[in-house]
């Protein structure tokens, strides 16, 4: 793309030069209006009580007037005109009178035109019948014979000066206060253009933001009848009343504001000129919004005319780099600010663009709103799995809702990392590598992956040192198991045992449950290694059927803890063989009993682990039998 460049007044060639009408206001921002030589940004005022600085002293006694109102005080003065806040009296309400200023009326050179100027705005004003445009309420005349009209009183602020106020205000807030009014104003717009009148002259300040919220756009001085000069089939189209009234509407090309001007505004033929010429400066009004100032600004207002005769436009983003600028809403402000009207959106469709991306706006805060939940749990929280998981789900949730959102991949980090600390803290190293794998940062992913390799050298020399230890242990477990098993089958035929007996079979079973559960988790990856993991599959089937007669009443947390342990051990190793359908009982009745300890000690964050990790395991057995969305 082009790079924006501000032409040098000295470089102007004198065909550039030519192209300039004669006339121009000093600044860019103000409204150029051949027609009204003398005109400034006070004249485009309708009514309003606070929103210009008071700069002229209301005159001690008002002008004469028709008796159906009452003059009070002069609330706004411009180059042309004047607007008196006065009471009707026939409905004793307070309105606004706009009245040509008497020293103009007295010039006879121009004053005929003025007063037709006046009155055709006026006509143009009262057929307008919108909530987002401010209503004229009767045109009367003076004892003078001087038109005036009156008005509805508005008590606000320019929209420009409440702009230009919240420019401190972080952007998605600043768009969330602007974008309903520029939806309302472009509302209005739409309205005009379906009864064939264009404004040619939209800018914030040409809109009033009332007490209550209310925006009203305002100044049709310059609007355009579509029919008069273009042909436009508009059965909508307004009726003045005269033919002459029609043709005064291409009196005035080029005509406009140089800040916002659209290139065809720039020509003096009235033919280029349509709805699409408002819809470029609603785009300019968006470019505000995004930027803080107009699309042409801090320069002389021949060059931004001669920038807005080119189309040349700078991006907002160039203009304002360090805003977070939404890239949808640039792109719709360069949209609606295309050098060629045929590659503009109509005021429907901008409308359309704007409500989606304020629709948007809500998912993104909700998301925004899930990260900083996560963020705060992560700082004030233990770091245990159902927090950390719970973090990973919500993250989820917020992506979701915002994919751009740039605080989940941080977040994520931060929890992957310290989930992957409990799980080594744990010594569940294969959950810790699980979720190593997923960091995005190499260097953190190959630390921590370092730290599981250590970690794992260690229990292979632990496990080496056992091995022939655990050779006999298996012979010695079986047998031990089976006397556990026999224990309880007699004990179901004989209830009123000798209590020195009871105790003795206790205590074998209790030896059993240790050992048989130290081989299950001690033995399993030696001889997976070996590839003689066969030789674990009796223990662990004789490990499930013991385990399934013990009675229900065991409430010892010690005792309890190692029976899930061990039942977790019997269902990888059945898992391992293939075994699926008993490897799955087993898991879920390992997760039975720490379940229960867990709802019986809600602090104990070792239970919240080995809970978590018996969830993983079978999670790991569900993706073997085909139910992704069950493991999930």
């Amino acid at each position: 793309m082009r790079r924006f460049v501000e032409p040098e007044a000295d470089s102007l060639n004198s065909e550039e030069r030519t192209r300039v009408p004669k006339g121009l206001p000093e600044d860019a921002g103000s409204t150029f209006d051949p027609s009204r030589s003398t005109r400034t940004d006070e004249d485009t005022l309708l009514a309003t009580a606070v929103s210009l600085p008071q700069d002229h002293s209301p005159r001690s006694e008002p002008a004469q007037t028709e008796d159906s109102y009452e003059l009070h005080r002069m609330i706004g003065r411009g180059g042309l005109g004047e607007v008196w806040e006065a009471t009707q009296k026939s409905l004793n309400r307070t309105v606004a009178i706009k009245r040509l200023r008497e020293d103009v009326m007295r010039d006879p050179s121009d004053s005929r035109q003025r007063k037709h100027n006046f009155h055709r705005e006026a006509l143009i004003a009262a057929a307008l019948d919108h909530p987002n445009i401010v209503p004229v309420y009767d045109a009367v005349e003076d004892c003078l014979g001087q038109p005036q009209l009156a008005l509805k009183l508005i008590r606000g602020i320019t929209w420009q000066k409440m702009i230009e106020e919240d420019q401190e205000l972080p952007l998605p807030e600043l768009l969330e206060r602007h974008l309903p009014i520029l939806i309302d104003i472009a509302q209005a717009t739409a309205f005009a253009h379906s009864r064939g009148a264009i404004h040619r002259d939209i800018k914030p300040s040409q809109v009033l933001v009332g007490e209550f919220g209310e925006a009203l756009l305002f100044d049709w001085g310059l609007a355009f009848l579509i029919s008069a000069a273009s042909g436009h089939d508009n059965t909508a189209t307004l009726e003045l009343g005269k033919e002459e009234d029609l043709k005064s509407a291409t009196a005035s090309c080029p005509a406009g504001t140089p800040a916002y001007m659209a290139p065809e505004q720039t020509d003096d033929n009235p033919d280029r000129l349509g709805p699409w010429t408002d819809v470029y400066l609603l785009g300019g009004v968006l470019y505000f919004i995004l930027v803080g100032s107009p699309p042409r600004t801090g320069m002389n207002t021949m060059n931004a005319f001669i920038l807005a005769s080119t189309g040349e436009l700078e991006r907002p983003r160039q203009r304002a780099p360090d805003r977070e600028i939404p890239e949808d809403l640039e792109e719709l402000a360069m949209y609606a600010m295309a050098a060629s009207p045929d590659n503009r959106p109509t005021a429907l469709e901008f409308i359309a663009a704007l409500q989606d991306h304020l629709s948007r706006a809500g998912q993104r805060h909700e998301s925004a709103d899930i990260t900083r939940k996560v963020n705060k749990a992560l700082l004030t929280s233990d770091r245990d799995y159902l927090t950390l998981s719970q973090g990973l789900s919500d993250l989820a949730q917020a992506t979701g809702l915002w994919r751009a959102n740039p605080q989940i991949s941080v977040l994520r980090e931060r929890i992957l990392e310290q989930y992957v600390d409990a799980a080594i803290s744990h010594g569940d190293l294969e959950l810790a590598r699980r979720m190593a794998l997923q960091l995005q940062n190499e260097e953190n992913r190959n630390n921590l992956e370092a730290e599981i390799d250590r970690r794992v050298r260690v229990l292979h020399r632990a496990t080496r040192q056992h091995r022939l230890f655990l050779g006999l242990s298996l012979v010695l477990g079986m047998a031990l198991l089976g006397f556990g098993i026999k224990y309880f089958v007699d004990q179901h035929r004989a209830q009123e045992r000798l209590e020195e007996q009871h105790n003795l079979a206790v205590k074998a079973r209790v030896q059993a449950e240790r050992l048989s559960a130290f081989m299950l988790a001690e033995l399993t990856p030696n001889l997976e290694a070996l590839g003689h993991l066969d030789l674990l599959d009796l223990v662990a089937k004789e490990a499930m059927i013991y385990y399934s007669s013990l009675p229900q009443e065991e409430n010892d947390l010690d005792v309890l803890n190692r029976r899930s342990l061990a039942l977790r051990n019997v269902g990888r190793v059945l898992r391992d063989q293939g075994q699926l359908g008993d490897a799955e009982k087993a898991i879920n009745k390992s997760l039975n009993v720490i379940a229960e300890l867990v709802r019986q000690y809600p602090d104990d964050s070792e239970l919240r682990g080995h809970f978590a990790d018996r969830l993983f395991e079978l999670g790991l057995l569900m993706q073997l039998t085909s139910d992704p969305n069950a493991a999930l």
